[in-house]
Protein backbone atom coordinates (compact mmCIF):
# COMPACT_ATOMS: atom_id res chain seq x y z
CA UNK A 1 0.00 0.00 0.00
CA UNK A 2 0.71 3.83 -0.77
CA UNK A 3 0.70 5.75 1.90
CA UNK A 4 -0.35 9.25 1.74
CA UNK A 5 1.10 11.29 4.01
CA UNK A 6 3.46 13.89 2.99
CA UNK A 7 6.62 15.14 4.80
CA UNK A 8 8.22 12.81 7.57
CA UNK A 9 7.10 10.20 9.76
CA UNK A 10 3.43 10.04 8.75
CA UNK A 11 3.26 14.23 8.51
CA UNK A 12 0.39 15.73 6.27
CA UNK A 13 2.19 18.56 6.54
CA UNK A 14 4.77 19.89 3.59
CA UNK A 15 7.73 21.33 4.47
CA UNK A 16 6.62 21.33 8.30
CA UNK A 17 10.10 23.15 9.30
CA UNK A 18 9.28 26.08 6.48
CA UNK A 19 12.44 25.47 4.96
CA UNK A 20 11.31 26.19 1.37
CA UNK A 21 10.78 29.69 0.09
CA UNK A 22 6.86 29.72 0.07
CA UNK A 23 4.71 28.31 -2.38
CA UNK A 24 2.37 28.76 -5.31
CA UNK A 25 -1.12 28.29 -3.76
CA UNK A 26 -1.99 26.77 -0.59
CA UNK A 27 -2.13 23.54 -1.97
CA UNK A 28 1.66 22.90 -2.71
CA UNK A 29 2.92 24.17 0.83
CA UNK A 30 2.83 27.44 2.98
CA UNK A 31 1.45 30.86 1.58
CA UNK A 32 0.83 34.20 3.63
CA UNK A 33 -2.15 35.45 3.54
CA UNK A 34 -2.03 39.36 5.02
CA UNK A 35 -5.50 40.25 2.86
CA UNK A 36 -3.58 43.23 1.36
CA UNK A 37 -1.92 44.86 4.73
CA UNK A 38 1.38 45.22 3.23
CA UNK A 39 2.53 46.77 6.61
CA UNK A 40 2.46 43.04 7.68
CA UNK A 41 5.47 41.26 6.75
CA UNK A 42 5.48 37.30 6.28
CA UNK A 43 8.45 35.26 5.42
CA UNK A 44 10.48 32.58 5.97
CA UNK A 45 13.70 33.11 7.69
CA UNK A 46 16.91 32.29 9.13
CA UNK A 47 17.55 34.35 12.25
CA UNK A 48 15.43 32.61 15.00
CA UNK A 49 14.29 28.71 14.68
CA UNK A 50 13.41 26.12 16.12
CA UNK A 51 15.17 23.10 14.18
CA UNK A 52 16.13 22.71 11.10
CA UNK A 53 17.45 26.03 9.32
CA UNK A 54 14.84 28.71 9.17
CA UNK A 55 10.80 29.15 10.56
CA UNK A 56 8.15 31.12 9.70
CA UNK A 57 8.26 34.58 10.69
CA UNK A 58 5.14 37.08 10.85
CA UNK A 59 6.07 40.86 12.11
CA UNK A 60 2.77 42.93 12.72
CA UNK A 61 3.71 46.60 13.91
CA UNK A 62 0.47 47.68 14.57
CA UNK A 63 -2.80 46.15 15.22
CA UNK A 64 -4.11 44.43 11.85
CA UNK A 65 -7.43 45.10 10.49
CA UNK A 66 -8.17 41.39 9.92
CA UNK A 67 -6.25 38.42 10.79
CA UNK A 68 -2.73 37.15 8.89
CA UNK A 69 -1.86 33.62 8.75
CA UNK A 70 0.53 31.26 7.44
CA UNK A 71 -1.45 28.70 5.47
CA UNK A 72 -2.02 25.36 3.69
CA UNK A 73 -4.82 22.91 2.63
CA UNK A 74 -3.72 19.44 3.47
CA UNK A 75 -5.55 16.77 2.18
CA UNK A 76 -6.73 12.85 3.65
CA UNK A 77 -7.89 10.19 0.93
CA UNK A 78 -9.94 8.69 3.46
CA UNK A 79 -11.14 8.74 7.58
CA UNK A 80 -8.72 6.25 7.83
CA UNK A 81 -6.29 8.53 7.36
CA UNK A 82 -7.50 11.90 9.01
CA UNK A 83 -4.69 13.41 11.75
CA UNK A 84 -5.73 13.01 15.35
CA UNK A 85 -2.74 15.49 16.81
CA UNK A 86 -1.15 18.68 15.68
CA UNK A 87 2.28 19.73 16.98
CA UNK A 88 4.31 22.83 16.40
CA UNK A 89 7.47 25.04 18.28
CA UNK A 90 6.53 28.72 18.56
CA UNK A 91 7.48 31.63 19.72
CA UNK A 92 5.04 34.29 20.48
CA UNK A 93 6.34 37.01 22.99
CA UNK A 94 4.13 39.86 22.58
CA UNK A 95 0.26 38.49 21.91
CA UNK A 96 -0.97 34.95 21.74
CA UNK A 97 -1.75 33.16 18.16
CA UNK A 98 -3.68 30.28 16.96
CA UNK A 99 -4.06 27.69 15.34
CA UNK A 100 -7.12 27.06 13.02
CA UNK A 101 -8.42 23.74 11.42
CA UNK A 102 -11.51 24.50 8.67
CA UNK A 103 -12.75 21.08 7.76
CA UNK A 104 -14.28 20.29 3.76
CA UNK A 105 -15.11 17.11 1.92
CA UNK A 106 -16.01 16.39 -1.16
CA UNK A 107 -18.12 13.42 -1.73
CA UNK A 108 -19.56 12.54 -5.60
CA UNK A 109 -18.30 16.05 -6.96
CA UNK A 110 -19.83 17.98 -4.15
CA UNK A 111 -17.94 20.01 -1.57
CA UNK A 112 -19.27 20.67 2.01
CA UNK A 113 -18.12 22.08 5.06
CA UNK A 114 -18.00 20.62 7.77
CA UNK A 115 -16.71 22.59 10.65
CA UNK A 116 -13.36 23.69 12.18
CA UNK A 117 -11.71 24.36 15.28
CA UNK A 118 -9.63 27.23 17.12
CA UNK A 119 -6.55 25.90 19.33
CA UNK A 120 -4.77 29.28 21.36
CA UNK A 121 -1.02 29.40 21.94
CA UNK A 122 -0.57 30.98 24.54
CA UNK A 123 2.17 34.39 24.87
CA UNK A 124 5.48 32.65 25.18
CA UNK A 125 9.30 34.86 24.95
CA UNK A 126 11.14 31.48 24.38
CA UNK A 127 10.11 28.67 21.63
CA UNK A 128 7.44 26.53 23.21
CA UNK A 129 5.76 23.20 21.98
CA UNK A 130 2.46 22.81 21.38
CA UNK A 131 0.72 19.55 20.81
CA UNK A 132 -2.91 18.69 21.22
CA UNK A 133 -5.86 16.42 20.06
CA UNK A 134 -7.99 17.64 16.99
CA UNK A 135 -11.29 15.29 16.02
CA UNK A 136 -11.85 15.62 12.05
CA UNK A 137 -15.60 15.21 10.90
CA UNK A 138 -15.61 11.84 9.14
CA UNK A 139 -15.64 12.87 5.41
CA UNK A 140 -13.08 15.12 5.74
CA UNK A 141 -10.76 15.54 2.50
CA UNK A 142 -9.61 18.66 2.71
CA UNK A 143 -7.90 20.75 6.11
CA UNK A 144 -7.47 24.61 5.71
CA UNK A 145 -4.77 25.02 8.46
CA UNK A 146 -3.68 28.40 9.54
CA UNK A 147 -1.17 29.51 12.16
CA UNK A 148 -3.39 33.04 12.65
CA UNK A 149 -2.35 35.94 13.97
CA UNK A 150 -4.42 38.93 15.37
CA UNK A 151 -2.73 41.45 17.22
CA UNK A 152 0.23 42.89 16.85
CA UNK A 153 4.06 41.28 17.65
CA UNK A 154 6.27 39.23 16.37
CA UNK A 155 5.92 35.77 15.92
CA UNK A 156 7.44 32.35 14.94
CA UNK A 157 6.48 28.98 13.72
CA UNK A 158 8.44 25.68 13.19
CA UNK A 159 7.91 22.18 13.03
CA UNK A 160 4.53 21.84 12.28
CA UNK A 161 2.97 18.62 12.00
CA UNK A 162 -0.41 17.17 11.78
CA UNK A 163 -0.37 12.76 12.33
CA UNK A 164 -2.49 10.03 13.07
CA UNK A 165 -0.94 8.22 16.51
CA UNK A 166 -3.91 6.02 16.54
CA UNK A 167 -3.50 3.24 14.38
CA UNK A 168 -7.02 2.60 12.34
CA UNK A 169 -8.48 -0.82 12.78
CA UNK A 170 -7.78 -3.38 9.80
Amino acid sequence: AVAFAQGDEGNLVKDPGFESSPAANGYEGWVFVNHGQDFIRGEIEAQDYHTGLKAAAVSVPRTPKVYVCWAQHVLARDDSRLPDTVSLWYRAPDNPANVIMSFSGVRDGVASQKGGISLALEKSRDWRRFTSPVECPSGTTDILFELRVTAEGEYRFDDVSLTRQEQPDT
